[in-house]
């Protein structure tokens, strides 16, 4: 169980870690305007068609029988 000191530190940690990601990119960019503003239809983008399902499914399987083949080959594992 944690105490309250430690919900704190770890509180504050988060806090600097957020501060360290935020500031230097603030920095850089500057506040939000409305010329960055992204107009675009996200969806009819990506409509999604068999070809990708299908492009999409042979990378997944393909992910899957790399990593079998791996674990069979150098770290031993019996499926």
């Amino acid at each position: 169980m944690m105490t309250a000191g430690r919900w704190v530190f770890r509180t504050i940690l988060i806090g600097v870690a957020v501060l360290v990601i935020v500031v230097p990119l603030r920095t850089m960019m500057g506040p939000a305007r409305l010329d960055r503003l992204y107009r675009q239809d996200e969806v009819a983008r990506f409509h999604p068609t068999g070809g990708h399902g299908l492009g999409q499914l042979a990378g997944e399987t393909g992910l899957v029988v790399l990593f079998a083949w791996v674990s069979r080959r150098w770290m031993r594992v019996r499926l």
